[in-house]
């Protein structure tokens, strides 16, 4: 239950328990990403996380995670590319 939920004494509603599920494992999922990422990559996805915490508007929240998925795209393949080596050789080098 939201803590929105929580205070007003409501039931959160079955499309806010899904979302609030699918938060959680965008969350965990930044958190295996990011084991061997910089303090300051894993600095910025909590608060980002942090910052978006109290939303309630669930179009917002939609929005939010499609945003968060495509970021965590992002970053797994500037890893994926960086510890396979291939930045080196894109690097310029003939």
């Amino acid at each position: 239950m939201s803590r929105l939920a929580k205070v007003k004494g409501e039931v959160p509603s079955l499309k806010a328990f899904m979302m609030r599920g699918d938060v959680l494992s965008l969350y965990r999922s930044y958190v295996r990403a990011t084991r061997n990422a910089r303090w300051e990559t894993i600095k910025w996805f909590r608060s980002e996380f942090e910052r978006s915490r109290g939303e309630t508007d669930l179009d917002t929240i939609k929005s939010q995670l499609q945003y968060g998925r495509m970021q965590l795209k992002q970053m797994q393949g500037g890893m994926m590319l960086h510890s396979s080596g291939e930045i080196t050789r894109l690097r310029g080098s003939r």
